[in-house]
């Protein structure tokens, strides 16, 4: 058959059916599908993968297209290799398909090819790509509407990073927004901008150690039991419907939760650390939009390492709840005391006691007096 006549025959066969099985290869079930290679070549992407900053702007990139509020990004360096985990609470990825992820144009957004400021996404091209230019790369661990965990380890003598990862981007306040006007195109500057450019989405960028102190503290903030123990998280982790990362809040024993860590999260944290997180002293990070939001000065140029992503913006965030029962019981019975037997009321149930961004409210619920 003449090159012309298949043409004719694609055609009739699209004007058929459409054009959405002619994109397809393979259907993988879950909403992922391999494309077929022509139109992976029609959404090839402006850059492949040159260093270690294109690694995590594909990695952000794939978290923010799986929905995800949070996204917890741990990095150290050991003599060559750089150490990359991200964590989010997006859609997650089936088990089944954690291999297949990384071959070529595979990717669940068939009719849904994404153009941003860093070139096109969607051609299914983005994981096999960064797998092919590092050492390792695994999915420690993903649910479906729980979130992913993925683990980078980039020899940086054959994929190179900036040398200075340690400056933050300097910043300018233009028409009510911040933006960023120069610096190291370094991976602080990769996350601060991502972090302008999608404020539904909270960035938090550290050591292991930050990062585990900060999904420490706000899962506790958002955990209304005080059971916990490593049987409590399994159950959570694979089956309960908690995001992955707030299940680091229902262990609290340190050799527990350092064995958790290395075999669910792909995090080293020594024990003398999370020690220091439970005593409080590695405080938590604030997200890097936030920090530039609340020490932000409108009269002139801020940089974000001015800003420290370890400034407090929340002073009521440890705060227990054994503590906050307390205050409801005496919140109670100041309400009885002071206005119930004044104007013949009483309470349906205790105190409600809450944190907010630092603020603690109590909620009371009031009904009449039943008469003697």
């Amino acid at each position: 058959m003449s090159s012309k006549e298949t043409d004719k025959l694609m055609n009739f066969i699209e004007g058929v059916v459409g054009d959405r099985c002619l994109k397809i290869d393979e259907d993988l079930g879950n909403g992922f599908v391999r494309l077929h290679v022509s139109e992976a070549e029609k959404r090839q992407a402006k850059h492949d993968i040159r260093c270690v900053e294109d690694i995590v702007i594909e990695l952000l990139r794939n978290s923010r297209d799986a929905g995800c509020k949070n996204i917890f990004v741990a990095s150290y360096k050991e003599k060559n290799l750089r150490i990359i985990t991200i964590i989010d609470d997006g859609c997650g990825i089936p088990p089944n398909l954690f291999a297949r992820v990384f071959e070529p144009r595979v990717t669940s957004k068939l009719d849904t090819m994404i153009t941003d400021r860093y070139g096109v996404h969607g051609r299914g091209m983005a994981l096999y790509s960064v797998k092919r230019n590092i050492e390792d790369v695994n999915i420690i661990a993903s649910s479906v509407e729980k979130g992913t965990i993925i683990k980078v380890c980039v020899d940086t003598k054959k994929c190179p990073e900036r040398k200075d990862q340690s400056t933050f981007p300097i910043t300018r306040v233009r028409r009510g927004e911040i933006q960023v006007v120069k610096g190291p195109h370094n991976v602080p500057r990769v996350l601060t901008e991502f972090g302008l450019e999608h404020p539904d989405i909270k960035i938090f960028s550290g050591s292991p150690a930050q990062i585990l102190a900060t999904m420490y503290n706000l899962s506790q903030n958002l955990l209304t039991s005080n059971k916990g123990g490593k049987t409590l998280f399994l159950e959570n982790f694979e089956e309960g419907s908690l995001p992955l990362w707030q299940c680091v809040g229902l262990v609290f024993n340190v050799k527990v939760l350092a064995e958790i860590l290395i075999d669910h999260y792909g995090l080293d944290v020594s024990l003398r650390n999370i020690h220091r997180i439970f005593n409080g002293e590695i405080k938590s990070l604030c997200d890097l939009r936030s920090a530039l939001v609340d020490k932000h000065k409108m009269d002139g140029m801020i940089t974000v390492s001015d800003i420290n992503p370890n400034y407090e913006t929340n002073l009521v965030k440890y705060i227990q709840k054994n503590d906050l029962d307390n205050l409801s019981k005496i919140a109670e019975e100041a309400f009885i005391k002071a206005l119930g037997k004044k104007y013949f009321l009483s309470l349906r149930s205790s105190p409600k006691v809450w944190r907010e961004k630092n603020q603690i409210k109590i909620s009371f619920e009031v009904e009449e007096e039943d008469e003697l």
